[in-house]
């Protein structure tokens, strides 16, 4: 059973979860109640993780769900938009949703918030394109997912959204995607990534410790973050499209040089630094896996 909240439009809300205690492994969402449709599902009580420290307004008032450690499977009917709650506790021992190894999605698409499905360590397929509020880490933490995909119209990857997610590897990014927020895909095994013609921003850390190898960047990015691609020992190709008004990778250097002031700011294993780069920036090679490089003479200043 539900605990629920009507919100305008008779369409409700599920607030709080019930244990019924008979042992079964795949959680079907209501699609309607009272003959309301149910449209989303809250965080914070959802399964009653109640912090210790909570003010007493947010105190759930059930215990942590039993049930929700035997579940296996959740089915998400299409009258369900917005999706949070689903997640499981850090560090805490809690087995609570830490059966939960599929999501299925029987409408066009979710939207995610904060942590709506993070720290679930068993989680490997989520089989519905994913929308995102501007809420950080709906999927961090979780080790086993394999593939996602972003629905067509997003803007925006959100901070920390598929942070430690080190299985991840098949990500599919929509046409419209403009920002891939800082720590998204940072851990990950991501390891070819072409971004659309519309990325303009990768945020600081986005893809550190990701297992990337090729990295190609479109004509559309006008902004990296100098740490973005940091300790990533296996990235050996990099190439960046030639009408890039801002990056380049001159004379196949397999690096990205900021054209402007001929500084050189990602490096990697396979990268042959051109005569004509003065500068090598801040964090170009940091904890990378390059044995040997040659540092030309043009060269005249080296960042931290």
């Amino acid at each position: 059973g539900w605990k629920y909240r009507e919100l305008s439009n008779n369409e409700i809300t599920l607030t709080e979860y019930r244990d019924h205690g008979l042992g079964i492994k795949t959680l079907y969402l209501p699609e309607t109640i009272d003959g309301h449709t149910v449209t989303t599902t809250s965080g914070g009580c959802l399964f009653n993780d109640t912090p210790a420290d909570a003010p007493s307004w947010m105190t759930c008032e059930y215990p942590d769900s039993k049930d929700a450690e035997l579940y296996e499977v959740l089915v998400i009917p299409a009258s369900i938009k917005n999706v949070a709650g689903f997640y499981g506790e850090l560090g805490s021992g809690s087995k609570r949703l830490q059966s939960l190894y599929q999501v299925v999605g029987l409408g066009d698409d979710i939207t995610v918030t904060n942590m709506s499905f993070a720290y679930l360590k068993n989680l490997v397929s989520v089989d519905v394109p994913i929308k995102f509020e501007d809420s950080p880490q709906p999927f961090a933490g979780d080790e086993s997912l394999m593939g996602i995909t972003i629905a067509n119209g997003e803007e925006i990857i959100p901070m920390g959204a598929f942070d430690g997610c080190k299985s991840l590897e098949n990500v599919n990014l929509p046409s419209s995607l403009k920002t891939i927020s800082e720590r998204a895909f940072y851990e990950t095994s991501i390891k070819t990534l072409r971004l659309g013609n519309s990325v303009q921003t990768i945020g600081s850390q986005a893809f550190a410790k990701s297992a990337i190898e090729e990295l190609y960047i479109s004509a559309a990015v006008t902004n990296i973050a100098n740490d973005a691609f940091i300790s990533t020992g296996n990235l050996e190709t990099i190439e960046v499209n030639s009408n890039n008004p801002i990056y380049d990778s001159r004379d196949s250097s397999n690096a990205i040089i900021l054209t402007a002031e001929d500084k050189l700011i990602v490096g990697s294993v396979g990268t042959i630094i051109p005569s004509s780069v003065k500068a090598i920036g801040e964090n170009s090679f940091r904890d990378s896996m390059l044995m040997e490089i040659e540092i030309p003479e043009g060269v005249t200043t080296i960042e931290a």
